[in-house]
């Protein structure tokens, strides 16, 4: 039901709408999938969506992003400097060719929190409030010299207007 995520970025927090004939408890929706589901895929939570209810939309999502570049050991160094200067910046120029021709934008406010969490990461929160921009093409543009197989973005959580978010938490393990 949201925006699928671009080739190559993973994943930790996804949802889905199910719709059902028959009423069924969350906690029975959650445990009978979650039986059919392969080792490694989880249901967490279930939330209950009254008759006539639209099916709410993440406002932002929250990602890590690894740098991994084991034969270029100053790439890592060099992507987080990108991201560090970008921080700091009030508007970055973000250009791209779209259906309808070349499209400049300014990218900056879509990046709620840029921090550094590890000597080879960074974890991302993206704001979905005005528009969406695939995650990866926002990280390519704060460091398009980095190659995207030594991008490792994951998605770790997607949050919900009132601050609700999918696999905010996650068990132990998961």
């Amino acid at each position: 039901v949201g925006w699928a995520l671009p080739v190559g970025v993973e994943s930790q927090a996804e949802w889905f709408a199910l719709f059902l004939r028959e009423f069924a408890s969350p906690q029975d929706v959650v445990q009978r999938l979650d039986a059919a589901l392969p080792d490694g895929l989880g249901v967490y939570a279930a939330d209950e969506l009254g008759p006539g209810k639209k099916v709410p939309q993440p406002v932002a999502e929250e990602f890590n992003l690894r740098i991994h570049a084991p034969d270029a050991p100053g790439m890592a160094a060099a992507s987080l400097d990108a991201f560090a200067a970008f921080a700091q910046t009030s508007h970055f120029a973000f250009v791209r060719e779209t259906k309808k021709g070349v499209k400049s934008e300014d990218i900056r406010p879509l990046f709620e929190t840029v921090e550094a969490v590890r000597p080879d990461g960074l974890r991302l929160v993206f704001s979905w409030r005005e528009k969406y921009i695939s995650p990866l093409k926002l990280v390519r543009a704060i460091c398009p010299d980095t190659p995207p197989e030594a991008l490792r973005l994951t998605k770790t959580r997607q949050i919900f207007e009132g601050g609700g978010g999918a696999a905010s938490t996650l068990p132990a393990g998961g």
